[in-house]
């Protein structure tokens, strides 16, 4: 029989907590990137928009708990519009993600009616937890304490690993003490080039066809096929590339597979859906190809991945092929680069279609890993 498990709401009054980054200085840098993404015309909901109260999620350093992003809803007339994220350590990106979805907190009783583990409660004994680079959970509490920690993602409602990572990418001190310095909140929104298509991009809803859950993949890159080419039934060709990209009944799939796995990924079921286009998924120069893809009128996809979405202890190389690992995918249709020069990538801001019909600004740093970009060019 399976170990009790027990999920936590992570309820605690967040703005009383000394992070080093206080809430009323995110609060400020939040404030700055709303004025200025508000501009756009699918961030211009947030117009005249107020922060409601935030939620602090945490960070893990090996066994250590850390203050990692406070979490604020956007409100306006009474109702929540959207979300933003800014880091609660200065190590951290000073704003994460911007979004017009509800708060990843807000979503923990949907996520709990939806869960398909009837050993996963929540309740309210635990901590939210950011995991980086862009997942946003509640730990999981076990009776065992030699289990793996793991987390149920606020977003998709799967169960996986939580990690310590974010220690490996930004050196945080474990004795940061909070700041009460004056800071500049335009210096989040200094844009050195920017470039934009997203008149020509499609936002899909991978719930639009079904139910069931299509995937993250087969939506992202089907939006990418839609840009270019005159789509009837988009469902048609979302199922195409589920079908035949090897995407799973719970709507996982790889972007790239290599040796020895003798499996299909994104890339075949595009060319099952049309031969002639051209894929490709990248580990390296990723943020300069976002640019140059934007530039050139092509949208691409933005992606991250996790651990076996099942058992990550369980992989061994005879069961590779059943691997299949947690994440997901969003489709680039804009971006803001920050300090750039002649000879190095800025930092950037990407805008994204998030495959639930709603709008993500995700933040890429030159220390941002884990994520890759797939490129589709007919």
């Amino acid at each position: 029989m399976a170990s009790s498990l027990t999920v936590s709401a992570g309820r605690s009054k967040a703005t009383s907590v000394d992070a080093p980054v206080s809430e009323q200085i995110a609060r400020r840098y939040a404030k700055a990137r709303i004025e200025k993404s508000s501009q756009k015309d699918h961030f211009s909901s947030f117009q005249s928009a107020t922060l409601g109260e935030p939620e602090l999620f945490y960070i893990t350093l090996s066994e250590e708990y850390k203050p990692g992003t406070w979490v604020y809803p956007i409100e306006k007339d009474g109702r929540e519009i959207g979300h933003i994220v800014a880091g609660a350590q200065w190590e951290l990106p000073r704003i994460i993600r911007l979004s017009t979805s509800i708060s990843p907190h807000h979503r923990v009783a949907s996520v709990q009616q939806n869960l398909k583990n009837p050993d996963v409660q929540i309740n309210d004994q635990s901590r939210f937890v950011y995991d980086y680079p862009f997942t946003f959970g509640v730990e999981i509490q076990s009776k065992s304490a030699t289990e793996t920690k793991r987390l149920v993602d606020l977003k998709t409602g799967s169960v996986q690993r939580l990690t310590s990572s974010i220690g490996a990418v930004y050196d945080i001190e474990s004795d940061n003490a909070q700041s009460t310095s004056q800071v500049d909140p335009g210096s989040v929104y200094t844009p050195t080039s920017t470039g934009s298509i997203e008149s020509d991009v499609p936002n899909w809803d991978g719930y639009e066809c079904g139910s069931d859950w299509i995937g993250c993949l087969p939506v992202s890159c089907g939006m990418c096929l839609g840009t270019h080419d005159s789509i009837d039934e988009k469902c048609d060709v979302m199922e195409t590339l589920n079908e035949e990209g090897d995407v799973d009944d719970d709507g996982y799939g790889w972007p790239v597979t290599v040796w020895p796995m003798d499996r299909n990924d994104i890339q075949d079921g595009i060319s099952a859906y049309d031969s002639s286009y051209d894929t490709s998924a990248l580990q390296f120069r990723r943020r300069s190809t976002i640019m140059s893809e934007i530039n050139s009128g092509r949208p691409c996809v933005v992606g991250w991945m996790d651990d076996d979405k099942k058992d990550p202890d369980s992989v061994t190389s005879d069961s590779l092929n059943d691997w299949m690992p947690s994440g997901h995918a969003e489709t680039i249709f804009a971006y803001e680069e920050e300090g750039g020069g002649w000879f190095r990538t800025g930092d950037l801001y990407i805008d994204t279609y998030d495959t639930y019909g709603d709008v993500n600004q995700l933040f890429l740093d030159s220390t941002t890993e884990l994520y890759y970009v797939i490129t589709i060019e007919p």
